[in-house]
């Protein structure tokens, strides 16, 4: 299975062809565990750091960047902000940091105080629709069917599933999530998903099994 995308914290000095480059300079200096975590707590000016630092990089690299996004910033008029990267040319966007992890009861909580996953990939829905000319190519991280069926309900439909901490965990889980992101990728793929990878946590990478005829590729974490 090919590698698809990694995960960046610094921009490139160098076009790299290898891989799509997702942009996250909220991590920096961090390792990926920690990263993991902070790419779901909707925290800082994320996103005024990220046009900061795309502001100064060159049209060749930018093509392949994905801007992370938290589009649920209560300080930032999003449509202005996708504005702002179809000019400078980016590739494409994706939701990190992202508010993913908040389900169930904290998550219908958050829901009324207008941070919500649904609200973050509204967002970017409506963003869209403000761009003139060109629609920005996007990445959403999941952390459940549901996220992702909702995405591709909303119309966002490349999807990025997340297999959670695999810190500690014995064999026989890393098996069971497995077997689960195989079954959220057929599902995504039957509902319409037109691409469905995998974030390749560092804790479990080298034990999952992924079935490479419904999961088109792995997401990894460069702390670049």
């Amino acid at each position: 299975m090919k590698t698809q995308s990694r995960i960046i914290t610094q921009l490139p000095g160098q076009v790299d062809q290898s891989a799509e480059l997702l942009f996250f300079p909220l991590a920096h200096g961090l390792d990926a565990a920690i990263a993991d975590v902070l790419a779901v707590m909707p925290i800082g000016d994320a996103n005024g750091l990220c046009l900061d630092q795309l502001a100064h990089a060159s049209p060749t690299i930018l093509k392949q960047v994905y801007a992370g996004l938290l589009t649920v910033d209560p300080l930032r008029d999003m449509c202005r902000v996708f504005q702002s990267l179809a000019e400078l040319g980016v590739g494409g966007v994706c939701n990190l940091p992202s508010t993913a992890v908040f389900e169930g009861v904290f998550g219908r909580a958050m829901d009324s105080s207008d941070v919500s996953f649904r609200l973050e990939l509204e967002a970017f829905r409506d963003a869209f629709a403000s761009i003139d000319g060109r629609k920005l190519d996007t990445r959403i991280f999941c952390y459940s069917l549901a996220q992702g069926l909702m995405a591709i309900e909303i119309g966002l439909r490349q999807i990025v599933l997340h297999p959670g901490d695999g810190i500690g965990k014995s064999d026989n889980y890393v098996t069971s999530i497995s077997a689960s992101l195989n079954e959220m990728a057929r599902q995504l793929k039957l509902a319409g998903a037109e691409q469905v990878l995998v974030y390749s946590h560092p804790t479990i990478k080298e034990r999952l099994t992924l079935s490479t005829e419904v999961i088109d590729g792995k997401v990894v974490f460069d702390g670049r």
